[in-house]
């Protein structure tokens, strides 16, 4: 069998600071072209206030001109500079470029190309297609690589992207990397599976941003549910990781509210309120069963996670295996559970094998699901896709539609 090549830096010291080399470089392009215009950042939550600290850091504050939000009617002061609807906004401030500093971009776009008014600053705005794949660069550096040291092990966040550097290096040290490769592709059979496969991969061996920039980006507002195969009208839906709703509501939409049941889980309390009163106020109650619960291997209490976890007082949630509820006999299944995902699976045997539900899967939680993740599921005869739904990390999934297949 001849040997799979693949590019690598000489150490994974080298590619990290390849990366951060490449990506100050990025920044200061594009700092340097929204001076010329100045800009309104779009939007007040956290990332807003990460895109203002970053042309604070590289004193360019004063080419904010303000900022604009959906929800804003009344102009008020936001960090220091206005706060306005965005046809006000519009009107103030025509030749400024429009940062959308939110993951809901595509529904913002959409919002501003629907309306008289706010048309004339499509064009403006940075998450236009000619910025396109510096946006999904900037947004991701900005949520998780902003401010950090590269050699931190900081994991308040879920996807702790160093640690990805360090697992592939550790793999291709101990010479098993190059076998892992080769056994998961020969699992995909489309062109954009394997593109965002191997780009990805090569992007944390090299730290070189040009393999970002090679992967395919799918549409976010697709993800889950129309991307690789579509619905039915009689479908049962696990929603593994239900957050406050958000996904049962784009799974009701994408069905056109023609579904069985749902069986949705999430552990968080807080979280699981507010998805509690969503199903509540949309009267779905009849048909959604919602667990205030996470989902793993085996079925655990609080005390026994707790125990294990040697953490009573930040562990206050049980895990429970999705094979317990086989009865509901589920026909599709979403997990992004923040690297739990193949832990659930494992949990599921049965309804995999009885059921053959379609599977939507996060991957990007941990380094190891790109590979042992696609390698599990081979067992059950599923055909596996790839997609990428943001750039660099985040929204990486896999999908999966039992259907027997030749493997060559």
């Amino acid at each position: 069998m001849d040997k799979l090549t693949y590019p690598k830096a000489k150490n994974v010291t080298e590619a990290k600071k390849n990366f951060i080399s490449q990506m100050d470089s990025v920044i200061s392009n594009v700092v340097y072209e929204l001076r010329k215009t100045g800009v309104v950042i779009w939007g007040k939550g956290e990332l807003a206030k990460r895109f203002t600290k970053l042309f604070c850091d590289r004193n360019s504050s004063e080419c904010i001109h303000g900022y604009c939000d959906s929800f804003t009617k009344e102009s008020n002061p936001f960090l220091g500079k206005p706060l306005l609807s965005p046809k006000d906004a519009a009107v103030k401030f025509p030749k400024s470029t429009f940062i959308i500093a939110s993951m809901y971009y595509e529904d913002i776009i959409k919002f501003i190309s629907e309306d008289e008014e706010l048309k004339k600053i499509k064009d403006n705005c940075f998450i236009s297609e000619n910025f396109f794949n510096d946006y999904n660069l900037l947004y991701n550096w900005l949520m998780c690589f902003y401010n950090r040291d590269c050699n931190s092990k900081d994991y308040s966040i879920p996807t702790n992207f160093w640690a990805f550097f360090d697992y592939y290096f550790m793999l291709e040290e101990k010479g098993e990397l190059q076998t892992i490769i080769r056994n998961t592709l020969s699992l995909l059979k489309d062109n954009d599976s394997i593109c965002v496969l191997k780009n990805r991969l090569f992007f944390f061996l090299t730290g070189d941003i040009s393999y970002l920039r090679k992967i395919p980006i799918t549409s976010f507002s697709n993800e889950y549910f129309n991307t690789c195969f579509s619905l039915t009208t009689d479908e049962s839906f696990f929603d593994c990781g239900a957050y406050d709703g958000d996904t049962i509501k784009a799974f009701i939409h994408f069905c056109n509210n023609g579904f069985t049941s749902i069986t949705a889980f999430e552990p968080n309390l807080e979280f699981y309120n507010k998805a509690r009163d969503f199903i509540y106020k949309s009267g779905l109650s009849s048909r959604v069963m919602l667990v205030n619960a996470g989902t793993g291997y085996k079925t655990k209490p609080l005390n026994q996670i707790a125990e294990e976890n040697n953490d009573s007082e930040n562990t206050d949630f049980k895990i429970i295996a999705l094979d317990n509820y086989i009865d509901r006999r589920p026909s599709i299944i979403k997990m992004d559970i923040e690297g739990y995902e193949l832990d659930t699976l494992k949990g599921a045997v049965k309804i995999l094998s009885q059921y053959h539900p379609k599977l939507a899967i996060c991957l990007y939680h941990l380094p190891q699901d790109l590979f042992e993740i696609p390698l599990f599921l081979s067992k059950f005869s599923y055909k596996i896709q790839i997609r990428q739904h943001l750039g660099m990390m985040y929204d990486t999934v896999l999908y999966a539609e039992y259907k027997s297949f030749s493997p060559n």
